[in-house]
Parts: structure tokens; C-alpha cells; sequence
């Protein structure tokens, strides 16, 4: 691994041009007649741009404020001075040419004409005095004042010491330059300078005039960098410049006391301390994506660091492998045995970077601070000579892990010690894995033991306002969003999940006892471990794994993988507690300690990470498409939310390396492309690079025939590979079975008595219980409640009248419906049948089946949609539904081969995301059936929402209700006996005297419960009557 530095050097001159005239005469150039010259100058600039406040503008110091001519006889005594002020007929240009003998700008070194970013222009002045024709030496100084300094010889002039300001950067714009007869002057030295001789009736001269200063940008490039490395830098400073320079004469340091040790500096982040190391982070370098590169374009006005010129010389070759062995020549820090300061050039001037390295990837994760210092000079190997009037253009090109350049690097690891990644990401999923890299330097001592244990574990949003618009955060005496005292109920777990469902009935301690038995959720010790193999711990499951990499070239060091968990679906169904991110817009976090003992040392050693469970995304979760498409592609872009009143999604960039391909299903359904096409992965795999947002194209093949439909599913593996996100792919609307002997699901919503829905995303129609006469047209059930706005609960309103599919309004009561609800009343005709209890359950039973939930594009969609508008609210009725997506929940047998691998089912739940309309509220439109508030606090924890603090705000989220066609009595002993089909269902029990029917199921697509719903949540009468007054209005699906 190698650092590539770039290193251009740009003359920076100021044209003077004097003209000298007399009356028109012949003459001998070796003749001086008599007479006197009348000389003219010329200087014109652009206005000043001022130094920015702790930074430099790249012209800060072009501006010439003063200006003063001296003229030497041929021994070098002054003969006489003129200010600006003294000077006649003053004008201003400005100048476009350069030194001719600058290099060609096709050469190597592409000094820097404009097309290169250098200046465009500079001041040029003309103007007019009076001179004796004769031999001179004749200097040009701009920017200082003279008074009271002696400048009675060359030689004095060249030697005035100037003294670098500190304070403000313009200040230190002192120029010099002498004068000749053509304009061919070396570009990049000051001696020798000749005496000019004026005898001619029109002579012309011209002066280069040169900084004292250079400056120096900074441009960083990684896009040789490994995925899964990341650089975040803190500050560029520009060390050890003189402190004073000589007006004319070359510049050369030898004390430490010539210079000043810190000069100006780049901060690259605001305020006094770094914010968080992570995606947000101001000046972040990834090796994909918008942070590949960053830094200054070296333009003329991009921000600059100055410093008055330091000639050092040659010396030893600076570059960090100078002979190619792939070893460092002089690695470590200060006081290392090979450590060398500044290249054995004591007084020379460098370029120091401050950062911090993360690196994420197993056997060679660490993080820490780092150092990069480049001495500056001419060259990148042996030249010190840090010239005045130059333009240092750096570009640090980080290869491999960043970690070995041609800059000097300090960075070090404790040792012994635990280097771990600064954070690492788990998938929003529930029951899902990652592994956690883990090294271990030892120090040569032996490893007794080591230890991980979570000591912060949220169910709350991480960065969600704390104002209680978002979630409840808890009372004094129980703060339930605790996540350090309150672990259990938190989304990770060290031991692997074996259950969807967390099954109690003690709502107050039940996920305390689930998390704090054996194996315990929350710890674990990995012990008695060799290289290269893998273990359990004690009291895991036989395929509850950790790693030990094979042995590196450290002997010293062990690297290591434990796998960490998300928890289950519903940790327990009464509290709302789950393992899959039901928040869009927020990530979950927990801290992981991991602790060693090494033999020999009292006390283990310990590091702590940061877990986040990452962002629920939603957007897009399913593409569909006709058999007969015309529209074979959709470009999937993976968006997130960035705070729940966000109406925009934005893009993600995947924190390390990601790819996507075809995980289960038709695999021949689609094919991916778009993005990089990997070797070595799955077949057909496409991806990218850290720090690049996750964007491909699914292409369907139509390989689907008519009257038929085929599925599949694309897995996203994204933050190094550590979370993953599962996109269903289907073609065709045939009803299909996702089990065996299991009923064939029709892929649409019912409309009407007779019809249903025009497309897979269309929700349908609204239905009292049993009747099919009146449905609530789709376009009735769109709700006055911006996407993105967090409705308060007053926000929800009942209707007015409601129109019917045939066009008839009519006002909620006068829609009839059913009052017996203990028997089936829909009396359907078909095609097919409404599904009953029997195959929601089955589908909730089978531990083939699983459920996401998401948007699904349809047969007109082209790409991700960015407004959430168009994102969430497919309707029949909108001029652009074919670009909108719908949210729902989709059904699917993740079965890896076989007959039913990939078969997925969507359920919508309405464009407004509350797919119920409510009896109890007169039709108002809510999915929750119960809740219309927030959750109260009360004095029965049980009873409190702190003990289901996810429920705080039910009465706003999303979801939907769907009625079954035959009302189901469960029993308590059929909801008691474990593998029972209604095996924890909502029971009749000896308190409802054989009235408690469940009438419907219930998709709820915050907390993803995916269960029968009774009657009591959807009809309205009096309590265990034979007969309700009123039904709320729902969507029906039908099998066959």
C-alpha cells in the first residue's frame, strides 16, 4: 500500500511594465548619450478579496496596496526611490501573460495556466518618471514600507528581514523584483540581476515581481482506499515556517528559533471538538461515492495555507519506502529506535494532517487517531526547498488501508489491547446476525478469557426529539427509554434468536425473564479458543457461533468474529417490544463492552462499541410487474427518512462495501445490472463501494407466460455486508399458494361484490361486515393527513358522506352492515372464496412463512420515488399512479428451494395508511381500533404505557384490518395448547360465555404484528350482546 502525492509547483508573477522615450535619434548601444527618459508603469489588479476568518482566500495576498521603484548605479548605491504616490499618469490593467520561459503548459509539471486553476489574471501597473539615460539596476518593491529602512545598496535592500504576521494573512504580501529590457526574466530564480542600460529613444522594460510567500492547498483522494476504511479529517496545518524572510535574497532557516511552530491551519469540522465519527461527519473519505475525494479544487481562490519561502536543500529521500522493499524505512513515533523527525531536516517546513482512522474489516479492524506529514519541497523524494512565489498543489491519494503512505504516519495500537470498530450495524430486521470483528493484542501474554456484554440496549429512536412527539421516554420513578437500565427490552441480543414470538402473559417482568435466562441475552464468555476455527459458549445453540481468524504475520495478535443479534418479532404481543426497527425515519442504538484477560495482568482490559440498528427501510420493498410488460426495468434506489416529518426520502450510502442479488426464488425472473457486476459472489451479483449509495436496476426477463406467476427475492447486502434488506419481485396476478396444500392467494384487493381491484397495489374497497352492496370506493378512503406530518389527535376527523364504487353518496350510518357477527354473512359468489381464519393462520403458523413490510412499485414504475407522496399514496384515481408505490405488509415463504421458495402475497393497507374505518368514531378513518389519544400513564404498571411504551401513540400509526369470512370461537384450550393452529390467539374464555369471535385479521405496520383481530375492536354495541349496532369497514381478500 502506497501513498501517490501529487506535487505542482505554479509561479505566481506580477507584470511592471516602464517604457523609456526621448526625441527619435540614431545611436550606438554602447553609447550613453545624454538626455533624460521619461518612464512609464502600469499596474492593474483585480479588487482584494480579504483573508477569511481562521483561513486564507487563495489570492489573499495578490492584492498591491504599495508600490516602490528604486534605481542602483552599476556599484549598487541607491541613486534614488519613487512611491506609488510619486508616480505620473498612473493607470491600472490587468495582465493575462506569463514569464515565457515558464514550463510548456503540456510539460510534466503543468505549472498552471487557468485551465489548471492557477490565476487568470494579474495586477499590472504602467506608469511615468524621469530618468537620466545611463546603466541601472532598477527594483520593483511592493507591499512594504520602506521608511526608515536602509536601502543605500543592493545588498541591504536584498537583506531587509520581514516578519510573517500572524494575524492577518494579506499582511504578509511583501513582493520583489528588478527590472530588464525583455520580458523572457527566470520564472524561478532572482540572481543574477544585471544592470540595464537606457539609450534608446524608446526603450521599454519589464519587471517579474515575485512573493515572498507560496501557498499550499490540499486536495484528498481515496478512491484506492479499501472498502470498509474510513478516514475522518480533523485539521491541516502548516508547521515550522519562518518566522521573518528577506525581501530579495534566498531564505534558509537555522534555529529553531527562525520559526514559527504552528502556522495556519484547515479545520474541517465546526466547533471546538469533532462531532461524531460517522456518516454525518463534515469531511469523511470513503473509497466510493461523493466522499471518494475532498478538499480543494486548487483553483486561484480556493482556500490556501501561506508561508514565507524556506530553502533547506537537498537531503535524504523523504518518501516512506525509498528503496521499494515494501517496508517502512522510518516507521513508528517519537522516541521510536527508528523513528526520524522531519527527514534529518531540522528547520524545514511541512504539511501535517490530523484524523481518524476507523477500519472495519475482520483481522485488521482498529481505530484511533492519525497523523500524515509531508516535508515540503520541489520534489517527493530529495528536494527541502519550500520557494517563495510557488503554489504547492497536494492531492494525498490514500491506497489500501490508508494506513501506509509516503507521508510519515503516526498511528499506534495499544498494546496489549482491544481495537474494535468506532460503531458497527446490525440489520433493522428482526432475528437477524452480523459479526462483530474483534482484535486482541496480546503483548506476547497468553489469553485467559474474554467477554462481551451489552450495557446499553434501546427500543427507542436514537436522535428522536425528546418532547414526546415521537416516542414516550418514561416518569421519574420508571424511565422506561432507559436503554442502561432497561436492557431486556431493548433490540439486541449475544446469543442467538431461536423465536419470531416471545409468548407471555406477564406483561411487567416477561421479557426480563426471557432476556436474563440461560444463555443469558446480555453476556457471554469465549474461552479455551484456538486460530483458525470456529466455537459455541456455553449454553448456545450448536450453530450459535464465533470465530478465531487464522494466524497473521503478528504473533502477537488475535483476531476474532462474535456474532451479534437482533431479538424477536414481538417480545411479547401485549408490550409492543420488538427486535425489528419499527421506526423509518430513526436508528436504534446499544453498546457493547468487550473485555479480555491476559495472564500475567491483574486487571482485564475492555473497549466499548456503539451497535445501531439501522434505519426500517421501506422504500422500495416490491416491484410488480404484468406478465405482458412493457416496462421490464426499475431502477432501485435504497432511500431512508430523515426525521418523521421529512417529505422527502434521500439516498443511502452503505457504511463499507454492498451488493444485491437473487436470494431465493425464480432466479431466471430478473436479472440485476446497473451497478458493478462482482466476481466471486453470488451469481449474478452487482454492488459497490464504501461510501456509494446502494442503486441498481432489476430487469425482468418475461419469462412468466400467461395466466401464470412467478416470484423471487432480492437480497441487499449493504454496511460491509452487515445488514440486509429483502426486495419481492413478482410477475403475473395468477392466484398462487405459499404452502403446500395451502390456499391460493388471489394477489388483489376485492373492489366490488363481482370485482377486484385493477392492480396489486390498489387497496380496493372499504366493506361493513356482510355487506358487499355498499363499498367505499378507494378514492373516498384518502385521508386529509399530510405524509410526513405527525397528526395530533384532535387532526383525525369522521367523514362527511362517503362515495360508493357506482357513484352513489351516502353518509356513514346509512351504510348498512351486519349485526350478527357470529356468523358468516358476505354470502360471496366468487371468483373464489373470502379467506377465513384457517388461512391467515396457517400462514402465521408455518415457520416457512415471514412477513416484510414496505412499498410496492407496480407495472408502470420506473425508479425509487423520492417524495413520499408519490411513494405511499398509489391510487386508481391519480393521473400518476403508475409512478406511485403503495405500503402494506407482504407475505412470503422464504423456504430456500423448493416449489414455494420466493412466493410472496402484498397486502395493502390503503394509500392513507389507515386501512379501518371505525364505527365507534362514526367512520372516521384510523387504523387503530382501541386507541384514539396517546396511551395513559397508570397507577397499574401493567395497565400503563410503561409497560408498552411503543403503544404511546397508536392512535396515529399505520396499518390495516382485513375480515375473515367465518367467525372463529377460539377456545382457551386450543389457544393453551403450544402447536395448536390458534396457539396463543386471542381466547374465549369463561368471563365471555362463548361470545369472544375473532372476525378478522390484523396488519399492523409499526410494530409488524401479523394476528386475528375480535370482534370487540371491530364492531360497536353493547358488550357480549348477541347483536351489534354497527361493524367497521375493512378490506376483504379472497383465495382459492
Amino acid at each position: 500500500m502506497r501513498f501517490n502525492f501529487l506535487y505542482i509547483t505554479l509561479v505566481l508573477g506580477l507584470l511592471l511594465g516602464l517604457v523609456s522615450c526621448q526625441d527619435d535619434r540614431l545611436y550606438d548601444d554602447s553609447v550613453i548619450p545624454e538626455g533624460e527618459t521619461l518612464v512609464s508603469a502600469t499596474l492593474n489588479f483585480e479588487s482584494f478579496t480579504p483573508a477569511l476568518e481562521s483561513r486564507a482566500a487563495g489570492d489573499a495576498i495578490k492584492a498591491i496596496k504599495t508600490l516602490s521603484i528604486l534605481i542602483y548605479d552599476t556599484e549598487g548605491n541607491l541613486l534614488e526611490t519613487h512611491t506609488k504616490d510619486e508616480l505620473t499618469d498612473y493607470k491600472e490593467e490587468t495582465n493575462t501573460n506569463y514569464p515565457e520561459d515558464w514550463p510548456d503548459k503540456n510539460g510534466v509539471d503543468n505549472p498552471g495556466y487557468p485551465e489548471q486553476g492557477v490565476e487568470g489574471s494579474t495586477p499590472r501597473a504602467t506608469f511615468k518618471f524621469k530618468l537620466p539615460m545611463g546603466r541601472y539596476y532598477i527594483y520593483a518593491v511592493a507591499n512594504y514600507d520602506l521608511t526608515g529602512k536602509d536601502v543605500s545598496t543592493v545588498e541591504k535592500l536584498k537583506n531587509i528581514k520581514l516578519t510573517w504576521d500572524k494575524t492577518a494573512i494579506a499582511n504578509n504580501s511583501e513582493m520583489f523584483g528588478y527590472f530588464t529590457l525583455t520580458n523572457t526574466v527566470g520564472a524561478d530564480k532572482f540572481q543574477p540581476d544585471a544592470p540595464i542600460t537606457l539609450n534608446k529613444s524608446v526603450s521599454t522594460i519589464h519587471s517579474w515581481i515575485k512573493r515572498a510567500a507560496s501557498k499550499i492547498t490540499i486536495a484528498y483522494d481515496a478512491k484506492n482506499m479499501k472498502n470498509g476504511v474510513f478516514v475522518y479529517l480533523k485539521n491541516a496545518t502548516i508547521k515550522d515556517i519562518p518566522a521573518s524572510c528577506f525581501l530579495g535574497a534566498d531564505n534558509t532557516p537555522s534555529s529553531a528559533d527562525d520559526l514559527i511552530a504552528e502556522g495556519e491551519s484547515f479545520k474541517y469540522y465546526k466547533g471546538d471538538t469533532p462531532p461524531a465519527y460517522d456518516e454525518k461527519y463534515p469531511a469523511r473519505l470513503t473509497r466510493g461515492g461523493e466522499t471518494s475525494t475532498f478538499g480543494s479544487d486548487h483553483a486561484e481562490k480556493s482556500d490556501a495555507l501561506f508561508f514565507y519561502e524556506n530553502m533547506q536543500g537537498k537531503g535524504k529521500d523523504k518518501r516512506q519506502d525509498a528503496d521499494g522493499n515494501n517496508i517502512l524505512d522510518a516507521p513508528g513515533l517519537p522516541g521510536d529506535e527508528k523513528y526520524v523527525l522531519k527527514d534529518d531536516k531540522p528547520y524545514g517546513t511541512y504539511i501535517e494532517v490530523e484524523a481518524y482512522y476507523v477500519q472495519i474489516n475482520a483481522g485488521h479492524v482498529s481505530r484511533g487517531d492519525i497523523k500524515y506529514r509531508f516535508m515540503l519541497g520541489k520534489d517527493v523524494t530529495t528536494d527541502y526547498n519550500a520557494e517563495r512565489n510557488h503554489h504547492y498543489k497536494l492531492t494525498l491519494k490514500f491506497n489500501g488501508n490508508a494506513n501506509d503512505v509516503d507521508w510519515h504516519i503516526e498511528y499506534k495500537e495499544d498494546k496489549p489491547g482491544i481495537e474494535l470498530p468506532e460503531r458497527f450495524y446490525i440489520s433493522y430486521l428482526y432475528n437477524h446476525s452480523t459479526m462483530l470483528p474483534v482484535k486482541i493484542n496480546t503483548g506476547g501474554r497468553k489469553v485467559d478469557w474474554m467477554r462481551a456484554d451489552i450495557i446499553e440496549n434501546n427500543w427507542k429512536p436514537d436522535g428522536a426529539p425528546n418532547d414526546g412527539s415521537i416516542y414516550y421516554g418514561g416518569s421519574v420513578k420508571n424511565p422506561v427509554a432507559d436503554g442502561t437500565k432497561y436492557k431486556y427490552n431493548g433490540f439486541l441480543s449475544l446469543h442467538k434468536t431461536t423465536d419470531t414470538r416471545l409468548i407471555s402473559t406477564d406483561v411487567t417482568n416477561g421479557n426480563k425473564t426471557f432476556y436474563e435466562k440461560a444463555p443469558k441475552r446480555g453476556e457471554r464468555i469465549y474461552e479455551n479458543f484456538g486460530f483458525d476455527n470456529s466455537y459455541t459458549t456455553e449454553g448456545s445453540e450448536s450453530d450459535d457461533k464465533y470465530n478465531v481468524l487464522p494466524e497473521n504475520d503478528d504473533p502477537n495478535q488475535i483476531n476474532l468474529e462474535i456474532p451479534l443479534y437482533t431479538r424477536a418479532k414481538q417480545m411479547i404481543k401485549a408490550t409492543g417490544y420488538t427486535g425489528n426497527n419499527p421506526y423509518v425515519a430513526y436508528q436504534r442504538t446499544a453498546r457493547v463492552k468487550v473485555s479480555v484477560k491476559l495472564s500475567g495482568l491483574a486487571d482485564p482490559i475492555s473497549e466499548e462499541v456503539e451497535i445501531r440498528q439501522v434505519r426500517r427501510i421501506v422504500n422500495p420493498k416490491g416491484v410488480y410487474r404484468d406478465v405482458n410488460t412493457t416496462n421490464p426495468d426499475f431502477k432501485v434506489e435504497l432511500k431512508v427518512q430523515e426525521g418523521e416529518e421529512s417529505t422527502e426520502f434521500t439516498n443511502l450510502a452503505s457504511e463499507g462495501k454492498w451488493k444485491a442479488y437473487v436470494v431465493v426464488g425464480d432466479r431466471g425472473l430478473v436479472t440485476l445490472n446497473g451497478a458493478t457486476a462482482l466476481s466471486g459472489e453470488e451469481d449474478g451479483a452487482v454492488g459497490g463501494d464504501t461510501g456509494s449509495d446502494i442503486a441498481f436496476n432489476i430487469h425482468f426477463n418475461n419469462t412468466t407466460p400467461a395466466g401464470q406467476s412467478k416470484f423471487a427475492i432480492v437480497r441487499v447486502e449493504y454496511h460491509n455486508y452487515s445488514c440486509y434488506h429483502l426486495i419481492f419481485i413478482r410477475q403475473g396476478d395468477a392466484p398462487t399458494a405459499l404452502l403446500s396444500g395451502g390456499a391460493k392467494w388471489h394477489a388483489k384487493n376485492l373492489r366490488t361484490a363481482t370485482a377486484e381491484a385493477e392492480s396489486p397495489l390498489d387497496e380496493g374497497s372499504l366493506f361493513k361486515w356482510g355487506n358487499l352492496d355498499e363499498p367505499i370506493d378507494a378514492e373516498s378512503n384518502k385521508s386529509d393527513l399530510n405524509y410526513g406530518k405527525i397528526p395530533a389527535p384532535g387532526d383525525f376527523k369522521a367523514p362527511g358522506n362517503l362515495t360508493l364504487v357506482d357513484g352513489t353518496s351516502k353518509a356513514w350510518s346509512e351504510i348498512t352492515s351486519e349485526k350478527d357477527y357470529k356468523i358468516a354473512t358476505f354470502n360471496y359468489q366468487g371468483p373464489g372464496r373470502i379467506a377465513d381464519l384457517d388461512d391467515y393462520a396457517q400462514l402465521y403458523q408455518n415457520e416457512s412463512i415471514e412477513q416484510g413490510y414496505g412499498v410496492l412499485y407496480g407495472d408502470g414504475a420506473t425508479g425509487t420515488a423520492t417524495n413520499i407522496d408519490v411513494a405511499y399514496g398509489y391510487g386508481y384515481y391519480r393521473a400518476d399512479k403508475a409512478s406511485c408505490g403503495m405500503r402494506g405488509c407482504f407475505v412470503y415463504n422464504k423456504s430456500e428451494t423448493g416449489e414455494y421458495s420466493g412466493v410472496n402475497v402484498f397486502f395493502p393497507i390503503g394509500a392513507s395508511g389507515y386501512g379501518n374505518r371505525k364505527s365507534s368514531e362514526s367512520g372516521m378513518l384510523r387504523y387503530s381500533s382501541a386507541r384514539v389519544n396517546y396511551y395513559p400513564e397508570h397507577a397499574t404498571f401493567a395497565r400503563s404505557v410503561e409497560c408498552r411504551p411503543l403503544f404511546y401513540d397508536l392512535y396515529r400509526r399505520p396499518g390495516g384490518v382485513y375480515w375473515i369470512n367465518t367467525p372463529v370461537l377460539v377456545t382457551q384450550e386450543q389457544s393453551s395448547t403450544e402447536g395448536n393452529l390458534y396457539y396463543s390467539f386471542d381466547a374465549d374464555t369463561e368471563a365471555t360465555k362463548g361470545k369472544n369471535y375473532t372476525n378478522g385479521w390484523d396488519f399492523n405496520y409499526f410494530t409488524f404484528d401479523f394476528f386475528p383481530i375480535t370482534y370487540a375492536n371491530v364492531f360497536t354495541g353493547g358488550w357480549l350482546a348477541d347483536l351489534m349496532n354497527d361493524s367497521n369497514a375493512l378490506f376483504i381478500r379472497c383465495v382459492d
